[in-house]
């Protein structure tokens, strides 16, 4: 805990009287560790030896448990693993430190199947023009308006009405009705990301505004499964756009988790977990797993991931 607060300049005697004095207070300050409303700050600490190795040992475990990158895909984005910075502690007349917690997370990409989504998304608005040119077409009507402008200050009449025939082609792609559907999105933009996290003691879990009702799965290696579909749409207007994110597949290791039926409504999900007495701060209580995925891809992972390892650090 750090004392704060004491300013001054103290000249000659009073110096030894000054100190005196802020030596007193802070002992009493000490002795007193409670806020003005009754509440206790956390304490921060550096890590021990023996959490630091737990903390590392946990990631470690967790990075060899994961599947390599799907074929044909590639690395997005993972977590480096560094030492511990530091340790957080309960305030108050009973100290005790907070169960370690530890993250850790992994992202993969697809660039086949986001050439072939942008192509096909292009594709179903286009209205007589080359599916190939993936290109948007409202950035695509800007630089015609450009290249007219050229042509006219040019005096270039039939370069003026070549492109006015090619801007009432890209006028056409932006009509809603040649825009492509909800389900002509949502099957071009499917299995194109795939993200893994992995939390440490971190309980209870509250999720709030999903995008869809929770469906509980069938286990895998004893821990309870729920996924939450994602939102594919095309939103409405002379410039529709599309809007895509991907479901994810939930996973909660440890013993007593437990799904609040009372306040489980449409888009919310809240887990409990009873944190456990007694138990040293440097063990796995419990894990989540989010993978943000298309189903099958998530199913897949899942299959392919280390249970054994994971099941092996939670606490008994």
């Amino acid at each position: 805990m750090e004392a704060k607060g004491f300013v001054g300049v103290m000249r000659g005697c009073m110096l030894r009287a000054f100190m005196v004095s802020v030596l007193v207070l802070l002992s009493v300050s000490f002795c007193v560790p409670a806020l003005a409303d009754g509440a206790f700050e956390d304490e921060i600490r550096k890590p021990t030896q023996e959490e630091q190795e737990f903390y590392l040992l946990v990631m470690e475990t967790i990075e060899a448990a994961l599947p390599p990158c799907p074929e044909d895909w590639i690395l997005d984005g993972q977590t480096t693993i560094k030492p511990l910075e530091r340790v957080r502690w309960v305030g108050g007349p009973q100290t005790k430190p907070y169960p370690i917690q530890a993250d850790y997370n992994v992202t993969w990409n697809n660039p086949k199947a986001m050439s072939e989504a942008a192509l096909a998304m292009l594709a179903a608005g286009k209205a007589g023009t080359d599916s190939s040119q993936a290109v948007d077409p409202r950035l695509r009507l800007i630089e015609l308006s450009n290249e007219w402008r050229k042509a006219r200050d040019a005096g270039d009449k039939a370069k003026q009405e070549e492109i006015e025939k090619e801007m009432e082609k890209v006028k056409q792609q932006l009509d809603p009705a040649n825009q492509p559907s909800a389900q002509t999105a949502q099957e071009a933009n499917r299995d194109l990301t795939a993200s893994v996290d992995v939390i440490v003691n971190e309980f209870p879990c509250r999720m709030t505004d999903l995008e869809s009702p929770v469906v509980e799965l069938p286990p895998i290696a004893g821990a309870c499964v729920f996924r939450v579909e994602g939102k594919h749409m095309v939103s409405e207007g002379p410039l529709r756009g599309y809007e895509s994110r991907e479901g994810s597949t939930y996973v909660f290791m440890g013993n007593g988790w437990s799904l609040d039926e009372d306040d489980r409504v449409e888009n919310r999900m809240i887990m409990s977990f009873p944190e456990r007495d007694g138990v040293p701060h440097t063990t796995v209580q419990a894990i989540i797993i989010e993978i943000e995925a298309d189903a099958e891809r998530a199913r897949s992972i899942l299959e392919s991931m280390d249970w054994n390892a994971l099941n092996a650090l939670l606490y008994k």
